[in-house]
């Protein structure tokens, strides 16, 4: 089952139940989705409008950029998911024999990896959004002032969400190289998005005071 093809009642429904997946990884990439969404629209509502003569050489790469990106991030949606399960079938693998141990860690160091990935690469669209919007408070249609700050603090939720999952799977990854190579591009997008976000807010109080 493809949860981006479940209509928002039902996916709301499936998120509601006790099955652990889909999750806070999921819900961190659908909110970067909503946020680059948010934008899109903004765009959308600015880009023909003669009042914003600026914008109109500006937010058409913007939008679609945005809207690239939002189209990654339903792909990631399922991907989280997907990883996560991967990661309890890992765990359920027998251990009786030698034989069975190996074969159940190298799966579990493997579904570790790629759990920690998804959130890694979720946090890395959401950031893309993050400075995109930027440009989308800077040039956009003055009366959706209050969207630009919907999609700014979805963005900021997304990054957020995104860093916890990739921290609660980063102990799994055994190979130091690697766990370290993870670490330092995290700290790399947490300061872009503590950036980016702080950015968009200040330029986006300074538009709502005039």
């Amino acid at each position: 089952m493809l949860l981006m093809e479940l209509s928002v009642r039902d996916f709301i429904v499936e998120l509601a139940s006790a099955s652990p997946a889909p999750g806070g990884g999921t819900i961190a990439v659908v909110t970067g989705a909503f946020a680059a969404g948010l934008g899109s629209m903004v765009c959308g509502l600015t880009i023909g409008n003669d009042k914003y003569p600026e914008a109109q050489s500006i937010l058409p790469a913007v939008r679609e950029a945005l809207d690239g990106t939002c189209k990654r991030m339903v792909e990631l949606a399922d991907e989280d998911t997907a990883a996560f399960n991967r990661v309890m079938a890992a765990f359920k693998l027998p251990k009786d024999t030698d034989k069975e141990k190996a074969i159940r860690s190298d799966a579990i160091q493997t579904a570790n990896l790629e759990a920690t990935k998804v959130p890694l690469e979720s946090a890395s669209c959401t950031v893309s959004v993050a400075e995109a919007l930027i440009q989308v408070v800077r040039y956009g249609n003055e009366n959706t002032l209050s969207d630009c700050g919907t999609a700014i603090e979805c963005a900021r939720a997304s990054a957020e969400g995104a860093f916890m999952n990739v921290d609660i799977n980063l102990p799994g990854v055994k190979d130091e190289v690697i766990a370290g190579e993870l670490r330092k591009r995290r700290d790399e997008l947490k300061n872009k998005a503590d950036y980016f976000y702080n950015s968009a807010m200040e330029l986006l109080k300074v538009k709502q005071r005039h």
